[in-house]
């Protein structure tokens, strides 16, 4: 049941983590431990209103592309994770794994919270242009 993929990634830590996929010009990484430190910034504040203990994958899809800091999200098995994905096309993310689809809209960020309830390495794609975003290794 596993699969490869592309494009993005960071490794859990007890306390939460947060990767920024970004493609175009720049490309930025955070780790934050949950709660307003001082890597968090007042975006950072506005977008997510409650703390999130598990890992944060942002993705951004500019002009077609999608550029990663890292290939694979490496988290462990029941952990939580939390997809946002901005992007200037409409499409579906398609998570292998959990079996999920979510909706992609030119212009908005999409945010999809899921459990890594399934051993193995996934794709995490999108289903219409076929581009891998990363792939969600999910350990015992």
């Amino acid at each position: 049941m596993a699969l490869s993929g592309c494009a993005a990634g960071a490794q859990t830590a007890a306390t939460g983590s947060r990767t920024s996929v970004t493609a175009g010009a720049e490309t930025t990484e955070r780790t934050t431990s949950g709660s307003a430190g001082p890597e968090s910034t007042a975006h950072d504040a506005a977008r997510t209103s409650e703390v999130f203990n598990g890992t944060v994958v942002e993705v951004t899809i500019a002009g077609g592309q999608v550029q990663t800091a890292d290939r694979r999200v490496i988290v462990t098995l029941n952990s939580r994770v939390r997809l946002i994905v901005a992007s200037d096309i409409s499409d579906e993310v398609h998570i292998h794994g959990v079996d999920e689809y979510v909706d992609l809209r030119a212009g908005e960020t999409a945010t999809y919270d899921f459990v890594a309830n399934i051993p193995g390495t996934f794709e995490v794609e999108l289903h219409e242009a076929g581009d891998l975003l990363f792939s969600l290794q999910v350990q015992p």
